[in-house]
């Protein structure tokens, strides 16, 4: 029978090992895409994956993982950093802006046909 925590340190490195795989799949899908502002996605989640995997692995908590974790933080919030200066800098690669909504509902709205003059409805 397993102990609590190994059940616990398999689960974080099967986490571990689905975020490395959806971050080789983004990485792979970024290659396609215009604008270098694609390529933060893979990289945080990345980055995670292996925080992840190397929390599965520690037995005890020190001091070294504890300075291990707050640079894998201060990565990530660079990285996010980053993601919105590249938000900013390219708004074309964005897939949600308001402006974009915007006119898009407006061209898909449907068009009613005003009354000619001499039709019911109308003040003629």
């Amino acid at each position: 029978m397993q102990g609590a925590g190994t059940l616990t340190d398999d689960i974080f490195a099967i986490t571990a090992v689905g975020l490395a795989a959806a971050a080789a799949l983004e990485l792979a899908y970024t290659l396609f895409t215009p604008g270098p502002d694609e390529a933060i996605n893979p990289l945080l989640l990345g980055v995670s994956s292996t925080f992840l995997f190397l929390a599965s692995k520690v037995d005890k908590l020190n001091w070294e993982f504890g300075f291990s974790a707050v640079l894998v933080v201060i990565a990530l919030s660079g990285l996010f950093g980053l993601q919105a200066i590249f938000k900013k800098l390219y708004p074309d690669n964005n897939p949600v802006s308001p402006g974009a909504t915007a006119t898009a509902s407006q061209d898909n709205a449907p068009r009613v046909a005003e009354p000619s003059a001499g039709q019911p409805g109308s003040d003629t």
